[in-house]
């Protein structure tokens, strides 16, 4: 790949991963006050293990996204490595975009249904690229917002909608 125009790591927003550490902080202190209860222990020791499973999952997971001239570079990392490619002449719009991810995906992380394939690790503006086959969002870090958004302003692409 050519030189790189614009470069963002996002992760889990740390609010989501409360959302699994507080479960597994209440479990433990309910196993120690319960801890004669077997029936009860083995409920709470089958939720513990999903939840230590999710906070693994919520943790190595991330989205690496990058602008080129070539156009646009994404890998997803999880239990696995998803890296792909779109041509700059695939591409028929980019643009920034505010998504209201929780109505149009259902929530955080990869998403993919008729609306298109998004990856979501945060709120608020997305990168939108549209290509004749499929629409992408993707989650660009509150750090790295306004310097993508200065790219596509700089480089007004033929293909770049204007918000």
């Amino acid at each position: 790949m050519r030189d790189v125009l614009f470069y963002d790591q996002t992760r889990y927003p740390k609010i989501a991963r409360l959302a699994i550490a507080i479960p597994l902080i209440l479990i433990l202190i309910l196993c120690y006050t319960y801890a004669q209860e077997t029936i009860f222990i083995s409920l709470l020791g089958f939720v513990f293990i999903i939840l230590i499973v999710s906070a693994y999952y919520m943790y190595k997971s991330g989205l690496v996204i990058q602008l080129s001239e070539e156009g646009v570079s994404y890998t997803l990392y999880s239990f696995s490595k998803k890296s792909n490619h779109i041509p700059l002449s695939d591409i028929q719009q980019i643009a920034l975009t505010a998504l209201d991810y929780t109505s149009k995906f259902g929530g955080w992380g990869y998403r993919k249904n008729k609306n298109g394939e998004a990856f979501i690790f945060n709120d608020g503006l997305f990168l939108h690229v549209q290509t004749a086959h499929q629409v992408y969002y993707f989650s660009i870090s509150d750090a790295q917002k306004k310097a993508c958004r200065n790219l596509l302003e700089q480089y007004s692409l033929p293909y770049t909608k204007k918000e």
